[in-house]
């Protein structure tokens, strides 16, 4: 064979295998391009259902202050001890409504101050706790106080007790709102004891009240359940040990978005910095208030390891396995055409 017919075979080869190369990395975008649609509908359905999750977690919160508030309305005078035992077993049953909650409180709206007190330490219960130097905890010297009285867990949360909600302007502000309205509502971040608290409010109103007396005149007292708003939206959405399924969610009043009031951050320095995030953002109502729940990730962190991996390992094996055939074949060519000339 001459010197030409030679060149021919080898350009057509190396043609042949750059021909190769090239569909390999084609098959590896379109597998890489298929993957990262995958994990994007992944995440949308892991949004999706960490949106369904936080719904499922405010309405627990909201069927818990109206638990309470039956209890109430199902009883001429509710004791501590049946506030106590109510609410014992209500957590015993339900652990799972305990995440984010500081306590449930029944806040008593009194006229005296003097006389609520003297009530109170001359109180008998069946409670390991005795309230003979309770007092009121209030800078406020009218007459007309919505106080905390019945707490359930009640060791955990005693700073609250006798707590006077007229020493926050916020809790004033959603008690009275609260009152007014007739209706459950939800305060602004608070400040208490040095936490920060989300406070959802519930009115309880006196069955008898008295002629033509205002919806505010009447009020009996509140259910009130203190959430801890660090922690009000944990534990609803489980994560891989290693980065795979890592999402970040911040939770914010739309009213005012850029106060995050829940954050819940898994995604490290370093894998913010290594590609664009995906976010996805929903809006949904917490009684009287609107929030956005927004939902951050990485594409790559959707998939498994080995479908992160797989079509780079793909395209590496199958050009190494190109390039072998394509020296196999020159080699036989020039041992074939060695042999001929032999002859």
């Amino acid at each position: 064979m001459n010197d030409l017919s030679k060149k021919q075979i080898f350009f057509l080869a190396l043609v042949f295998l750059i021909g190769l190369l090239t569909l390999n990395f084609v098959v590896r975008q379109v597998i890489q391009a298929k993957l990262l649609d995958n994990s994007e509908t992944k995440f949308n359905d892991a949004s999706s259902h960490i949106q369904r999750l936080v719904d499922k977690r405010i309405e627990r919160y909201i069927d818990l202050v109206g638990f309470g508030k039956e209890l109430f309305e199902s009883s001429e005078q509710v004791t501590r001890d049946e506030f106590t035992q109510f609410f014992s077993d209500y957590f015993l049953r339900r652990k799972d409504v305990l995440v984010g909650v500081e306590h449930i409180a029944f806040v008593e709206n009194i006229a005296n101050k003097q006389e609520f007190t003297n009530r109170i330490q001359a109180e008998k219960t069946s409670t390991p706790y005795k309230f003979l130097y309770f007092s009121v905890s209030s800078e406020d010297s009218g007459n007309s106080h919505f106080v905390y009285n019945y707490l359930y867990p009640h060791p955990e949360s005693s700073r609250f007790f006798g707590f006077d909600t007229s020493d926050s302007n916020e809790l004033e502000r959603v008690f009275r709102l609260a009152a007014r309205e007739g209706r459950t509502m939800l305060s602004n971040a608070v400040t208490l004891f040095g936490n920060e608290y989300l406070v959802v409010v519930e009115p309880i109103y006196l069955r008898n009240p008295k002629t033509n007396s205002t919806r505010e005149e009447s009020i009996y007292g509140f259910i009130a359940l203190t959430l801890k708003k660090d922690t009000i939206f944990d534990n609803i959405y489980e994560y891989q040990t290693d980065e795979q399924g890592k999402i970040n969610r911040k939770v914010s009043f739309i009213d005012n978005p850029a106060y995050t009031f829940y954050e819940d951050i898994n995604l490290t320095e370093d894998v913010l910095h290594r590609e664009p995030l995906i976010t996805n953002t929903h809006e949904t109502s917490f009684l009287n208030r609107k929030i956005s729940v927004t939902v951050e990730s990485k594409r790559t962190l959707q998939l498994t390891l080995f479908e992160r991996y797989f079509p780079d390992i793909n395209f590496i094996v199958s050009s190494v396995v190109a390039v072998l055939f394509f020296i196999i074949m020159i080699t036989f060519r020039v041992r074939c055409d060695s042999g001929s000339l032999k002859e």
